[in-house]
């Protein structure tokens, strides 16, 4: 199943609980395999095999900020495989979930789904917020159902932008969440938080062995009950993650911090400050790796 859309004529927090035990019911039918049959059906790889669960109501007996508070509440009594992934009011607006990368102020984007069980652990914020979409909330349904269908073995050429318009729609976050070691969305860390978040104090400055230049640092990032390592680099950055994969033997994936950084993080992995520390002390034959002072304006470091 691509989709599935619970329907009511009028929303409220029973209603809501309601449609979110229903939808738990039937998130925890496994979909099929993939196999050699589902091929590509745009410029990328990405096959969806997960099931899109919304609930979709033409009007509702509270206001959006109620809604979204009750679902934040109803979230906590299920596993975040479980959760609702939208919740839609006619000419009101919807309720789902937006990301954020670390370090970033904006939301760029809401949260897709994954499209396997066993998924690389994304490092960013996943955020339960409402959009105010008004009279263009039919509009951004209709996006984000092709959206899933464009990636659940089918092709769309629906423009989506025509379709949104150019109206601005206010969104507020309601609830931070992060990924966990075993794929579950759980509330963000106190130290994630706006105005409590600081930088990394872990730290190791990357320099050349040849000439001793300093080219880069990479950095320990600890998040829920794993980590995520952070690197800024004058070379292939690639060369320092895959030395810490193939030390904690696992797959891992590599993502830029934001557009026109230099700066890149991998995602959660099952690393200790301990690892941390003595996995850096040997990432290529050509790089020195000496630890940083955890003052944010250290002085520069001297390699004899």
């Amino acid at each position: 199943m691509a989709a599935v859309i619970e329907v009511k004529s009028k929303l409220n927090k029973e209603e809501l609980r309601d449609a979110a035990k229903k939808i738990a019911s039937v998130k925890q039918i496994k979909a099929a395999p993939i196999t050699n049959v589902d091929q590509p059906v745009t410029l990328s790889d990405l096959i969806m095999t997960s099931t899109l669960e919304c609930v979709f109501a033409f009007d509702s007996y509270t206001t959006l900020d109620t809604l979204a508070d009750n679902l934040r509440e109803i979230n906590s009594e299920y596993d975040s495989h479980n959760w609702i992934d939208l919740v839609v009011v006619l000419d009101q607006g919807f309720i789902s979930y937006a990301i954020q990368m670390p370090f970033g102020q904006h939301l760029p984007g809401w949260l897709g789904g994954s499209s396997v069980d066993n998924f690389a652990i994304p490092p960013y914020y996943v955020h339960l917020a409402l959009c105010r979409a008004g009279q263009s909330t039919l509009n951004h349904f209709f996006v984000k159902l092709m959206a899933q269908l464009t990636f659940f073995r089918r092709r769309s050429t629906v423009d989506f932008a025509e379709v949104l318009g150019r109206e601005q729609s206010e969104t507020m976050v309601i609830q931070g969440y992060q990924y966990n070691l075993k794929r579950q969305l759980v509330p963000a860390e106190e130290r994630h938080q706006q105005g409590k978040f600081a930088n990394p104090r872990l730290r190791f400055n990357l320099y050349t062995k040849n000439d001793r230049a300093l080219k880069g640092q990479v950095c320990f990032l600890p998040w829920q009950d794993g980590a995520v390592i952070m690197c800024s680099a004058l070379f292939d950055p690639r060369i320092v993650f895959e030395h810490y994969f193939r030390s904690l033997k696992v797959s891992g994936m590599v993502l830029p911090a934001g557009m026109n950084q230099n700066l890149w993080l991998s995602s959660v992995l099952p690393i200790s400050e301990e690892e941390f520390i003595r996995y850096s002390e040997g990432i290529s034959d050509e790089i020195i790796a000496a630890r940083d002072s955890e003052d944010d304006n250290p002085p520069p470091i001297k390699i004899e």
